[in-house]
């Protein structure tokens, strides 16, 4: 489980960086990744439950909105609401708390949106680090299907409400404080928000655009990837993965800035996990970092983007076979994701029965897509096990003479 790969670790991570650096200021060392991890794992906190959105949000500085958190949590909401993987939000609000580096900055802005009518599920917020330094963080998928489902519909549409409301924020943010320069961020759905807000910026607006950290975040559909202001920010996109990543390369996407050690190996969902990603232990303020992604997680991102162009070609294809599987989920009486990993063989039998009573059309597209996929990954295994037959012949062929 995550908890066992982050209590009972043999690895730096960010934790490790804020009991370290927590002091430091950004004069003595400048913003970077583990920064950057730090603030996109606290974009996660459930503001909401404590402090008033959008319009009615009230400036506060990090620490007081800490303490407020801190004070807000019941026993009954770690228990029964918050998955697992996001209670380590107690040990980064913990360790902010009295960090002199970050809590000090002031929060300026807080926007969330719930919509199950827009099937829209955003969070965002603003951090001004100093005088001259904006932090905008982006929000990831939360633990409901309503979260799922957005992110699922990323492949779809061209544009999302979430994605909209990311682009209003960032510029609301721009425009409140034009002398500023900004870090854009967020882990998961949040990079893809922090990608496609930037994508929207002017010109002039993408000039005071430091960088844009995409952590392990999806990348975009055809029509915005080829946007003119997408373009224009592609040198500033930093992004990152971990070895056996996935998420992290569906879809149309920047060059692969880092691939980040991770745990367990794998593991897709631990290691999508930023609290399981490797800090160098000789500078933790660096990833630890490979050349080379796991092969099969390769063999699974391109099977996956080659389904999603070649099989399911239209929007109403791909809508289908997204509404066909969260539908028959929700039918079973799940309320969260966590559900299904806490009773595995249970949720088994409820969504095969469920599965049962769907449309003729929805088990055709559903049982289509299944077996095309695995088409696609015995094909695309069987290129990887040829590739590397070349290569291997290929070294034989250099060696020098008079080796065996």
């Amino acid at each position: 489980m995550a908890e066992r790969s982050f209590l009972k670790k043999d690895f730096p991570n960010i934790w490790d960086y804020l009991y370290a650096y927590g002091n430091t200021s950004f004069e003595e060392l400048p913003f970077n990744v583990a920064d950057n991890l730090v603030l996109a794992c606290l974009a996660y906190i459930p503001w909401e439950n404590f402090l008033k959105p959008n319009l009615d949000f009230t400036p506060i500085s990090l620490k007081d909105a800490l303490c407020a958190f801190l004070g807000w949590l019941r026993p009954d909401y770690l228990l029964y609401h918050d998955p697992d993987w996001s209670k380590k939000q107690l040990v980064v609000a913990a360790a902010l708390v009295n960090s002199s580096r970050f809590s000090s900055s002031k929060r300026t802005a807080f926007g969330y949106e719930l919509s199950q009518k827009d099937f829209t599920q955003f969070g965002a917020i603003s951090l001004r680090l100093d005088e001259k330094t904006m932090a905008v963080c982006f929000r990831g998928t939360d633990n409901s299907f309503l979260g799922w489902k957005e992110s699922l519909s990323l492949a779809i549409y061209p544009s999302l409400p979430g994605q909209v409301a990311a682009e209003k924020f960032l510029k609301k943010e721009r425009q409140s404080f034009p002398d500023c320069r900004f870090y854009v961020l967020g882990h998961s759905k949040g990079g893809n928000l922090a990608v496609y807000a930037s994508s929207m910026l002017s010109l002039d607006e993408s000039k005071r655009i430091i960088s844009i950290y995409s952590d392990d975040g999806p990348g975009l559909v055809r029509e915005t990837y080829d946007l003119e202001g997408h373009r224009r920010i592609q040198p500033k996109i930093i992004h990152i993965v971990p070895q056996f990543d996935i998420v992290g390369t569906l879809l149309l996407h920047e060059r692969i800035t880092h691939i980040v050690k991770s745990y367990p190996k794998n593991d897709i969902i631990n290691q999508h996990d930023i609290c399981n990603w490797h800090l160098d232990p000789n500078c933790l303020y660096r990833l630890d970092t490979v050349s080379q992604l796991d092969t099969l997680s390769v063999v699974i991102a391109k099977s996956a983007n080659e389904l999603l162009d070649t099989v399911l070609r239209t929007p109403s294809d791909k809508k289908m076979l997204i509404d066909g599987i969260l539908n028959t989920l929700e039918a079973t009486g799940i309320k969260e994701p966590g559900q299904i990993i806490q009773s595995p063989t249970g949720f088994r039998r409820k969504f095969y029965f469920q599965y049962r009573k769907q449309k003729k059309e929805e088990k055709k597209i559903r049982h289509d897509s299944i077996f095309a996929f695995f088409r696609l990954i015995q094909k695309n295994l069987s290129l990887v096990s040829k590739k590397k037959g070349k290569d291997t012949d290929k070294k034989a062929l250099s060696l020098p003479k008079g080796s065996k």
